[in-house]
């Protein structure tokens, strides 16, 4: 049972991004953004951590391990407390504890808690993702300059070959003129048309080639979370009246987090967490959480 709870992490970890073990620490995936550097595109990434500064009870483990086993709140936290200290047991006799499958515990010489990450774990919204070459603008340009080139030819070749017909149905002797001359103007007005709506497709294609999704996101400063809404706002009525007046709830993935400050730059937020972490001892274990808007 002692290992069994931490098989939990397989299901939580990828959607709550950080889930704690009451009494030894939080597990925790930091997602970073795909980049574009020249000609590559780098896809999202993420790397896997541990903090065991963080023991509180975010609720969280406690909450799945009572409804997947059919027991109390209250009786789920004794079996994880009690989990817990054997866990912590086995570590103290030189036993590495699986985590499920994104990696393993150990005691380092000092005793202090270690975490190997799994080389092998697969974040299921990254599966696939590769990294992409892509071309400069400018060689784009140069495609679509050859190929407005060829169709320039290709439509005056259209419009010589046209005009011959018309010449001939006009010097062609006939017994109804008038009615060659109007299928020859309805003949040309035809091929016209047809240009016209192929160079509007052209370009609505060129135009769409050159259009970029730009994704954007929002960065917080998150101290602390819940999994149900009432405890989240009794832990948030607690944080406001002692240490933050502004602190503010954010909800995602039936997830509650406690946040102190918001930024749309990545590496202003960084800035402000490393900052805030320093002048806040009670809050080292503060993360950055981003969300897209």
């Amino acid at each position: 049972m002692n290992t069994e709870i931490l098989k939990y992490l397989n299901i939580l970890l990828p959607t709550h991004k950080c889930v704690v073990m009451p009494n030894l620490g939080a597990f925790i995936i930091n997602l970073e953004e795909a980049t574009i550097n020249k000609d590559r595109i780098t896809p999202p990434y993420y790397t896997l951590a541990f903090n065991p500064e963080l023991k509180y009870n975010d609720g969280i483990i406690a909450s799945h391990f009572s409804k997947d086993c059919n027991i109390t709140y209250n009786a789920a936290l004794e079996k994880i407390k009690d989990a817990v200290i054997l866990i912590k047991a086995d570590l103290k006799a030189g036993k590495s504890i699986l985590c499920g499958n994104i990696g393993t515990l150990s005691l380092n010489d000092e005793g202090k808690i270690l975490f190997s990450a799994n080389k092998s774990y697969l974040y299921p919204d990254f599966l696939g993702l590769k990294q992409t070459n892509i071309k400069k603008i400018d060689s784009i340009k140069i495609s679509h300059k050859k190929d407005r080139q060829r169709n320039s030819i290709r439509y005056i070749t259209t419009g010589l070959a046209a005009a011959s017909i018309a010449l001939l149905l006009f010097v062609t002797p006939s017994t109804s003129i008038k009615d060659n001359k109007i299928q020859n103007a309805d003949f040309i007005s035809t091929v016209t048309s047809s240009l016209s709506i192929a160079n509007s497709k052209k370009d609505a294609q060129v135009q769409e080639s050159e259009i970029k999704n730009i994704s954007t996101r929002s960065y917080y400063i998150v101290i602390g979370g819940e999994s149900a809404e009432n405890r989240a706002s009794i832990l948030l009525k607690k944080i406001q009246e002692s240490d933050f007046p502004n602190a503010a709830i954010i909800n995602s993935n039936d997830r509650f987090r406690i946040y102190v400050a918001s930024f749309d730059d990545k590496q202003e937020a960084e800035n402000y967490l490393k900052s805030f972490r320093s002048n806040n001892s009670k809050y080292t274990s503060a993360w950055l959480y981003s969300k897209k808007n």
